[in-house]
């Protein structure tokens, strides 16, 4: 089955920029990174993706700008219109009913 709103997930992830590479990733903090689809705490890009996605998948991706963080970008990390590219591993899925 493939990932559905509300399913829990969890994941191990790296995140570039065009112009800063991995500038996050959850490896440093130790702890698999915890999310809640719907909950709209990742940008839509990544979002949209993990509906394609199943426990034990591996991607590397690149989301456009319009589907990140747009014209406005992310402090240093993520100038205005850029795109960003995320490595994820899909961990544990718990399927909502």
């Amino acid at each position: 089955d493939s990932i559905g709103f509300k399913d829990e997930v969890y994941l191990n992830y790296w995140v570039s920029s065009e112009s800063k590479p991995r500038y996050d990733n959850n490896y440093q903090r130790g702890e698999t990174f915890k999310l809640v689809m719907g909950d709209w705490k990742i940008v839509p890009g990544l979002y949209k993706a993990l509906h394609f996605g199943r426990e034990g998948d591996r991607w590397m991706m690149k989301i456009p700008a319009k589907e990140a963080y747009g014209s406005k970008g992310l402090t240093d990390l993520v100038k205005p219109n850029e795109a960003i590219f995320y490595d994820i591993q899909i961990g544990k899925v718990i399927k909502t009913k």
